[in-house]
């Protein structure tokens, strides 16, 4: 079970550093531009062993904020809403530990989901 957890964990990690974010622990990544504050965080479900990206932005002209909390974020969104339904049907059982996958393809299902982040290289509105 935690060979699947760690599969979870890593997708994320690599997609968000590829985009030059920066992590606090293993479940927060965050980038900084003058204008906002962008978050991506893997958040576990408190009722099972599912998982979900979700994304944020911090607006700074509402305050600054280094590390926002995701819920207290002024744009919030998960990552599978913005794909088309056979992807986002896929991304979720990736990031499902009931669903039986074998590593590999959990990654490689999870990575493809990681394309969908998708940030402004200058950060401003």
């Amino acid at each position: 079970m935690s060979e699947g957890r760690d599969a979870i964990i890593r997708g994320p990690t690599e997609s968000a550093i590829r985009h030059r974010f920066r992590g606090v622990r293993q479940t927060n990544y965050y980038r900084e531009w003058p204008e906002t504050v962008c978050l991506l965080n893997l958040q576990k479900s408190a009722w099972g062993p599912q998982f979900y990206l979700n994304a944020a932005v911090w607006l700074t002209r509402f305050g600054i904020e280094r590390r926002p909390k995701e819920y207290n974020c002024h744009i919030i969104w998960r990552v599978n809403s913005l794909m088309v339904s056979e992807q986002s049907k896929a991304f979720t059982e990736a990031l499902d530990l009931d669903r039986p996958l074998p590593d590999d393809r959990r990654s490689s299902l999870i990575k493809e989901g990681g394309r969908y982040i998708r940030v402004r290289t200058s950060g401003t509105l």
